[in-house]
């Protein structure tokens, strides 16, 4: 414990020690700048202060709040801010820590009274002087004696050698005497009252009355008792109201006022009644400690940067030659206002020519429909000219025959259509040779023969140039088109999107993929990939194995970005289903941004292994 402080006193200090937190030796280096230095007060029934260490030229530099300088053998003198101090609490506790360091707090009691006045404590209610000195308590010699009353204030006799006039014998006074004198108002009603019925226990009512606490008040009121001694060493002159100057400046109609206020029914006491107490406890109080949490001091953090960014947006919105006269939106309405009314401003008779007029003739009602027919004899053909084949149109075995010509032309005639370059991809066979002559026109085209023998077509065949394939036997597709991602259930995904923007202030990015915009809980995701920590999710279940996704940033500056999904998790997706998905961004400032969004498709497979 340390020492007491009076309340409302200033520049006081304490003292802290420093020991090293591993093995209990005094830190003798310790100053204000030590790393991780941080210092602290509360108050009974407040909160944590935080201290600001100030470094202190000596040990004995005047009182700096905050000061902070190394005694010897880990004493630090902490010089206290004057609030932690100030009235209103009965003890204040004092701490810190430092990097790898364990601070000794100290606790100071705060009191109504000076403890270091050593004649009265600082109680204004007791004289200001030694006990049995001039001016002081009067003292007793020894056990039994009369109080020494030879230094209690006595009353000086006035220029004619007489009581002055404050404590002259009045009339009034001789009055009351006379009230007491045998045959005087008191003196028959004592005579009145019986006799019998004051002799102590003898009468019940009176012992009953008349009990030794009672009796020991008005001891303590008798010449010489405790409160008459009291009344004794009270100056006089000094308690009579108007008639003491300092008194009369002190005691003002406006502090009288104030005084008024305070008492029981006045103003600021009832509003100190219709406070609720147990709510004005800082931490103690559950509404508050529900009310104010992290994430809404967080809130309060990003307002700053927040505003920031709003500003700075807006100055880029207006730019660096706006002028309010001209660039204001009012002042855009009204310039709009009169180039719609006059087309100022709009090459209308210019974009809209002779030659587009025509265009415009042609949608009318007279020519539209006959147009539409030309168009329908056309397409009505295809019906019977194509077939969809997956997502390619082919000629259908019929297509020839259903050609315009309204007949299956003869190979003749389509050898007669074609040109030099075309007659160039034909190879001659003849039925007599095992090896045919490249340019030369087919015998079949001729006509002459029935059809190709084996032998013929084989050796055709092997005359024609060794040809590479320049793509796979199945179609080729991208996992990424557009806005779409496609993916072929217990495939590998690796998507690459492109272009979101600078994404170098991030400090997590995800990709998510849900069954439709709106669902609340990330946890009902059917795939979400986290950039620090992997697969969170996975066909609405938390994911097994975190290293299956990843998204990989191939360009911060642009915001490329590779999204990977592992085939053993890919096969957990419904094939056949569409899809939402979307990457998000929050900035280390706090704020969340979704960067792009899309359709997210899962198409049927075929080999089911993934391992």
């Amino acid at each position: 414990m340390s020492r007491p402080i009076k309340q409302g006193s200033i520049d006081q200090s304490t003292v802290l020690r420093f020991i090293d937190s591993t093995d209990g030796t005094p830190e003798t280096g310790i100053t204000d700048a030590t790393a991780g230095l941080a210092l602290w007060y509360r108050r009974e029934g407040g909160l944590k202060v935080p201290i600001t260490p100030v470094a202190l030229a000596a040990l004995d530099t005047a009182h700096t709040d905050g000061g902070f300088e190394h005694i010897s053998d880990g004493y630090a003198r902490v010089d206290l801010p004057d609030l932690a101090v100030a009235a209103g609490a009965n003890g204040v506790a004092v701490g810190g820590s430092a990097t790898g360091m364990v601070a000794i707090g100290s606790y100071h009691t705060l009191v109504a009274y000076d403890p270091f006045d050593g004649v009265r404590q600082g109680l204004t209610a007791l004289p200001n002087a030694v006990a049995g000195a001039a001016s002081g308590l009067p003292l007793k010699a020894a056990a039994g004696d009369f109080l020494n009353v030879a230094n209690v204030p006595q009353v000086a006799p006035d220029a004619a050698g007489g009581l002055p006039t404050t404590t002259k014998i009045t009339d009034a006074r001789l009055g009351s005497l006379t009230d007491w004198i045998n045959g005087g108002r008191l003196d028959l009603l004592l005579d009145a009252i019986p006799t019998t019925a004051m002799r102590g226990t003898d009468n019940a009512a009176l012992a009953s009355v008349c009990t030794e606490a009672r009796l020991q008040a008005l001891t303590d009121w008798l010449n010489g008792g405790r409160l008459d001694l009291l009344l004794d060493a009270i100056p006089t002159t000094a308690m009579r109201g108007t008639d003491s100057a300092a008194l009369a400046s002190v005691c003002t109609e406006v502090r009288l006022q104030a005084l008024t206020d305070w008492l029981n029914g006045g103003r600021l006491d009832l509003l100190l009644d219709a406070i609720p107490t147990t709510a004005m406890r800082g931490t103690d109080s559950a509404a508050l400690a529900s009310a104010y949490t992290a994430a809404r001091a967080g809130y309060i953090d990003n307002l700053s940067a927040g505003a920031a960014a709003l500003e700075a947006t807006l100055t880029t919105i207006k730019g660096a030659t706006f002028a309010g006269a001209t660039d204001s939106l009012e002042a855009i309405r009204d310039r709009g206002d009169a180039a719609w009314v006059t087309a100022t401003g709009f090459a209308l008779a210019s974009a809209y020519t002779a030659g587009r007029a025509v265009y415009l003739d042609e949608l009318a009602a007279a020519n539209l429909p006959a147009d539409i027919d030309t168009i329908k004899a056309v397409t009505n053909k295809l019906d019977t000219t194509l077939v969809l084949d997956g997502a390619v149109y082919d000629f259908t075995a019929a297509a020839l025959a259903a050609a315009p010509g309204g007949s299956a032309p003869t190979v003749t005639e389509i050898w007669a259509g074609l040109n030099a370059a075309q007659l160039a991809k034909f190879v001659t066979v003849d039925t007599t040779e095992t090896t045919a002559v490249a340019g030369s026109v087919a015998k079949i085209a001729q006509g002459t023969a029935s059809g190709l023998t084996a032998a013929e077509v084989a050796a055709a065949v092997w005359v024609e140039a060794t040809r590479t394939l320049t793509q796979s036997a199945a179609t080729t597709y991208t996992q990424v088109s557009g806005s779409v991602i496609t993916l072929t259930r217990g495939d590998t995904l690796s998507a690459a999107i492109t272009g979101l923007g600078s994404i170098a202030t991030r400090s997590k990015l995800w990709f998510t993929v849900k069954e439709k915009k709106g669902d609340a809980a990330d946890a009902a995701a059917f795939v979400q990939i986290e950039e620090t920590g992997g697969l969170l999710y996975i066909n609405e279940a938390a994911a097994v194995t975190a290293a299956n996704g990843s998204i990989t940033v191939n360009d911060e500056g642009v915001g490329n970005i590779t999204v990977t999904l592992k085939p053993v998790e890919s096969a957990k997706l419904a094939a056949g289903s569409s899809y939402v998905y979307d990457v998000q961004i929050l900035t280390s400032a706090g704020v969340v941004t979704t960067l792009t969004s899309g359709v997210f498709k899962v198409t049927e497979d075929v080999t089911r292994a993934t391992s």
